[in-house]
């Protein structure tokens, strides 16, 4: 992508973690952060699974590390201005991303509204039982959205760090999984922002190799 779109190897840069500091410096930073508000923008609408998550998580940041994390919903461009501007903020851990596909099909499933026919996860979702997955009738199947956290490229290690930690504590808090369940989502267990950085690499390399194949053009 070109023009005022993040180009790929920027928004990778989001799930990545660099030490950048030395080790004295950033022991510092993370004794210290949050010292002052974290901005949360989401790239999606108002009421989204994203908004939602993010209102959800930042809450239990808010009264876990002792600063108010406000969400932002700037939506546009398919979630490219949001990431845009958190990939320009200054590193530092006060600018934040959550970026997913919505699933606004699950409410009018459940009015009864829609049919759901499958479901493209590997497997039926709890939420859905009498729902068969794709996989059952075409093996190996699968496309799935999802929600991260994402910091700009060279915050400081210990930031990053005790995002992760209270971020992972968060979804495993009853009250929140439990909201992320009914909102159609599977919470996955808790990882690390190198792993996050891993999934999001593979994740986006499978789909270039779907593009690619199908010879998809953007419009």
């Amino acid at each position: 992508m070109k023009g005022r779109a993040v180009e790929r190897r920027d928004f990778l840069k989001l799930g990545a973690v660099f030490a950048a500091m030395p080790a004295a410096a950033r022991s510092a930073v993370a004794l210290d952060y949050p010292t002052r508000p974290v901005q949360v923008i989401v790239g999606q609408a108002a009421a989204s699974s994203s908004d939602i998550t993010a209102r959800l998580i930042s809450q239990f940041l808010s009264q876990h590390l002792g600063q108010q994390f406000v969400v932002e919903v700037r939506p546009g461009a398919t979630g490219n201005i949001a990431t845009e501007q958190v990939a320009r903020a200054t590193p530092d851990g006060y600018t934040l991303l959550m970026f997913d596909v919505t699933p606004t099909a699950l409410p009018q499933v459940r009015a009864g509204r829609l049919r759901a026919l499958k479901v493209t996860m590997p497997e039926r979702l709890d939420i859905l039982p009498g729902v068969p997955a794709m996989a059952e009738f075409l093996p190996g199947y699968e496309a799935f959205g999802w929600i991260g956290f994402g910091a700009p490229t060279k915050t400081p290690t210990p930031i990053v760090e005790t995002l992760n930690k209270t971020i992972n504590d968060a979804i495993a808090e009853p009250s929140i999984k439990a909201r992320l369940l009914d909102l159609g989502g599977l919470v996955m267990p808790p990882n690390s922002p190198a792993d996050f950085g891993k999934f999001i690499a593979a994740d986006t390399e499978k789909w270039i190799k779907v593009v690619n194949f199908a010879n998809l053009k953007p419009e």
